[in-house]
């Protein structure tokens, strides 16, 4: 996990609400899941050479092109969010904190970026909040701005895992959504507007199975390099089980057989050579 060293309160009257109770937060289980484990998985996945360009797809504040930059120092970091005030705030916070990101508002099914410029493309728990009628046009995007032979890689929850089933089970109950306000909420075809979006952007909140994400991406061009699931640890967790249940979703993930009942999936995605 990427500890910064300047965490300001707000900027300019911004505070991100992922930044200031997730990451800012006194939740183990949010840190270790949100700000370690998944943004982990794509940092291992990138292969650094000089000139490197990666584009965070849905980068809400930068904190994964911040851990890029911070571990392979001279890469040319791009993001794109729909939630305007939350890039401006991971603008000016990346500056406070010696990164050199570049973060703006736009939309993914239309990126904002030349044809071939990209070597990587990332994007962690995002594709979700897509609308399904969209997400093969924004796999087609991705593999637009990719160079040949780049990467996409991905985190999304799987939508038959455990934890995921679960969630979205209590998520329809109002009493349920009280006693644990992480739940997610029933979302209509219209989705939801979200915190820091000013512009009208709305998005949803559905899984894609395992299955489902690998047709889309082969559909949309992409070569499927790597695909498993990984993370047994419900975001609820208390701090006090933590540790224990580390050294338990430790040993599930090391037995290949229970990886389709883990919480989140990713995807290794080449665009093929010309």
């Amino acid at each position: 996990m990427l500890e910064l060293k300047v965490k300001p309160k707000q900027i300019d009257g911004i505070t991100p609400y992922l930044y200031d109770v997730w990451y800012c937060g006194d939740k183990k289980a949010l840190k270790y899941i949100e700000y370690h484990r998944r943004p982990l998985k794509i940092i291992e996945n990138i292969n650094y050479f000089t000139g490197l360009k990666v584009l965070d797809i849905g980068c809400d504040w930068g904190y994964l092109l911040m851990w890029i930059q911070h571990q392979f120092h001279d890469v040319a970091c791009y993001g794109i969010d729909i939630s305007d005030k939350n890039v401006e705030f991971g603008n000016k916070l990346a500056r406070s904190n010696g990164y050199n990101i570049h973060l703006e508002y736009g939309n993914a099914n239309k990126l904002p970026h030349e044809d071939n410029f990209f070597d990587y493309v990332v994007c962690t728990e995002t594709f979700e909040h897509f609308f399904p009628p969209e997400r093969i046009n924004i796999l087609e995007e991705c593999y637009r701005v990719l160079k040949s032979e780049g990467y996409l890689l991905m985190t999304t929850p799987n939508k038959w895992g455990i934890a995921e089933i679960v969630k979205q089970f209590l998520g329809k109950y109002n009493i349920a959504r009280r006693l644990i306000p992480m739940l997610p909420h029933p979302v209509g075809k219209e989705g939801f507007k979200i915190e820091g979006a000013t512009k009208g952007d709305r998005m949803t909140n559905i899984p894609e199975s395992i299955k489902s994400l690998r047709r889309k991406a082969e559909k949309a061009g992409f070569t499927v390099i790597n695909q498993n699931a990984f993370i047994f640890i419900p975001e609820i967790t208390p701090n006090c089980l933590l540790n224990f249940l580390c050294i338990v979703e430790t040993a599930l993930e090391r037995l290949k057989v229970f990886n389709f009942l883990a919480t989140t999936q990713y995807i290794i995605l080449k665009k093929p050579p010309k």
